[in-house]
């Protein structure tokens, strides 16, 4: 086809056509930009709407954790976790405490004489021996010298000390004595 248009003409219809080429180009560019904003818009709705949900969360689970209740949760723990090193240290040193509750219960008691309380604990000079502690009730003073002699004979038993006033009755005793003895209880 031939183009007879004047050249004035051909100029204006080649502007008219790039104008329509830029408008159709233009709109190909922009519809995807304007669906990417409205795709931005809607995540940048949704994330600030889920913040605000996890910040009300948040909020409202501290209030719970500042409660009277928590508070003394928390002190209950603080406790525990100090009382837990200790444990852990104590078990480490395998301490035998059938071992010398065996040597304990070995030891000859009179007639009449009854064991209240035992009491063990850990000689803190870390010395290899257990701090022992009973306290009972002898019907007479001879029974209790008799037993004090049993505890004595035990070659694992040392440094036996009754209290004082385990020895002003002479009848009906409360009598209290606290001794050492080797951790292996034998």
């Amino acid at each position: 086809m031939i183009n007879l248009l004047p050249p004035k003409e051909k100029e204006i219809f080649h502007s008219e056509r790039a104008k329509k080429l830029a408008v159709i180009l233009g709109s190909i560019v922009a519809i995807p930009l304007i669906c990417l904003v409205f795709v931005l818009l809607a995540i940048y709705f949704f994330v600030s709407g889920d913040i605000s949900s996890q910040n009300f969360l948040l909020n409202q689970s501290t209030q719970e954790f500042k409660s009277p209740d928590f508070s003394g949760l928390q002190t209950t723990i603080d406790k525990y976790n100090e009382i837990l090193p200790m444990i852990l240290s104590f078990y480490q040193k395998q301490e035998s405490f059938s071992d010398i509750l065996s040597t304990i219960n070995s030891i000859s008691k009179p007639d009449g004489l009854s064991v209240v309380n035992i009491s063990l604990s850990d000689d803190k000079k870390n010395t290899g021996k257990i701090i022992v502690a009973i306290s009972g009730v002898s019907p007479t003073r001879d029974n209790l010298l008799e037993y004090k002699n049993n505890i004595s004979k035990e070659p694992a038993i040392t440094n036996v000390l009754f209290s004082p006033e385990s020895w002003i009755n002479p009848k009906n005793i409360n009598f209290s004595v606290a001794f050492d003895i080797n951790n292996n209880g034998k």
